[in-house]
């Protein structure tokens, strides 16, 4: 199963705004289920109420799992929106 860490960059940390955005491109992808992990705490990555759970502030790092046949496409497109200060965009 493909994984990546990535660190937030964005200013305010990840907000409903960031989150959305997140859940924007993880819910185009139907068959690849998502996990998000921040400190031992998991969130269904196409959960806008499960990731703001994470509290994920700036600096904190996200551990981020894809299962499923768009899995590495999937993790290359949040590698790009997540390189962002999501605030500034």
């Amino acid at each position: 199963m493909p994984a990546r860490s990535f660190t937030v960059r964005t200013s305010g940390g990840m907000h409903a705004r960031p989150w959305a955005r997140f859940v924007g491109v993880t819910n185009r992808y139907r068959g690849v289920t998502v996990t998000v992990v921040k400190d031992g705490m998991q969130a269904d990555g196409k959960s806008l109420l499960g990731l703001l759970t994470l509290e994920a502030e700036p600096g904190s790092t996200l551990e981020v799992t894809a299962e499923g046949d768009e899995a590495e496409k999937l993790l290359n497109e949040l590698a790009d929106l997540l390189a962002k200060d999501l605030d500034q965009d």
